[in-house]
């Protein structure tokens, strides 16, 4: 582990035992049993799970609904703490959802427990924490010749916590109000239509992703409604946001998908320069559409949520040029004016309704309380 890792492993145990003054030696090796193996143990069936979220969730005390929705465990997991459902922060379907992904996702090794656990001691042995390190070394021997088995907190820790959590990966976390928004939504019963804008680099496909696992839903990508070549006429391009089809767009997406009927789009494929093969669209509940103009005034009010992605500029050259080298002096000498000058236009950012700063999510959970 290196000396940075190890920094940060530390910091984080000191972190939850200042927090949780009462966690003993078992809750901190949950916890980084928990930030090295996610919760794939826990995963078995969804219908199981969704129903321990249930009634979970409907005996939590009346002190568990107070404090931080969520909190950073390391490694890129979180602890999502139950009291977001009974906040209607979240509905049950969907944590589940969030569990099922993170199960997916690839987990941890016990050579990695193993390196958190020796930073637990290495605390323990200068007196950082008041455990006894030979108590620590223990309990690890025992873990390791259980086979890592997963472990409760102990008895000290729930009588003065009554902790109720799932832990998720933090992608999930760092979204959270935007799966609410969604959840409020499709509570209501109709279609729910929401677009995704943001400068080049943002995230804007990786969060459309996302939702998709979660929701199994329709993705509508831009970047397959790019102007064809015969389309670029000096004109159309000097308009601000013209180098999108929004005609098409209009005509072909937008339009049967507020009649609720199946139908049919070309993607255009900017390698061969022309539309291809048609993809079939079938009716769901939730429709993406994701991609720099998705929010183009062209298209009126059609979707019932606006989400903008920010990124600063040092931030969004340093991925484009990690993303496409060959094609980076594009992006920022041409691409990317003509997307500013789209936002600064039309002022998309502040016709959103939630704005996410996707340069700074790192250490946003620990803070977020709703």
């Amino acid at each position: 582990m290196s000396n940075t890792t190890g920094r940060a492993t530390k910091d984080m145990i000191l972190a939850q035992y200042k927090k949780y003054p009462l966690s003993q030696v078992s809750d901190i090796l949950k916890l980084l049993y928990q930030s090295e193996f996610g919760c794939g143990h826990m995963v078995t069936d969804p219908a199981d799970s969704l129903c321990l979220i249930r009634e979970e969730t409907d005996r939590l005390p009346e002190p568990a609904l107070d404090g931080a929705v969520f909190e950073t465990i390391g490694s890129g997991y979180c602890r999502l703490y139950l009291r977001a459902l009974r906040r209607d922060l979240l509905t049950s379907e969907t944590l589940c959802a969030f569990l099922v992904y993170t199960a997916g996702q690839p987990a941890g090794e016990a050579a990695g427990f193993e390196q958190k656990a020796a930073a637990f001691i290495a605390l323990c042995e200068d007196k950082s924490l008041p455990f006894d390190a030979g108590e620590v070394y223990n309990a690890i021997d025992k873990l390791r010749a259980d086979g890592y088995p997963p472990f409760r907190h102990s008895a000290q820790y729930r009588a003065a916590y009554s902790p109720a959590y799932r832990v998720v990966r933090r992608e999930l976390c760092d979204f959270l109000p935007l799966f609410g928004a969604i959840d409020a939504l499709i509570r209501k019963g109709k279609p729910v239509t929401v677009a995704v804008d943001g400068g080049s680099g943002a995230g804007k496909s990786t969060l459309a992703a996302l939702l998709k696992s979660i929701y199994g839903c329709n993705v509508f990508s831009m970047d397959h409604f790019f102007l064809r070549p015969e389309q670029r006429t000096s004109k159309r391009l000097g308009e601000v946001g013209g180098n999108i089809d929004y005609e098409r767009f209009s005509g072909e997406v937008l339009t049967p998908l507020k009649a609720g009927e199946t139908f049919f789009y070309r993607p255009y494929d900017c390698r061969t320069g022309a539309l291809s093969e048609p993809i079939a669209v079938n009716p769901h509940p939730l429709n993406v559409v994701e991609g720099v103009y998705s929010q183009h005034p062209h298209f009126g009010d059609y979707c019932d949520l606006k989400v903008f992605l920010a990124i600063s500029k040092p931030e969004q050259r340093r991925r484009l040029l990690a993303r496409n080298p060959q094609l980076y002096d594009r992006f920022v000498g041409e691409w990317v004016p003509k997307e500013d000058g789209y936002f600064d236009h039309f002022g998309i950012a502040d016709r959103c309704d939630l704005i996410f700063n996707t340069g700074e999510q790192e250490g946003c959970c620990e803070s977020c309380s709703d």
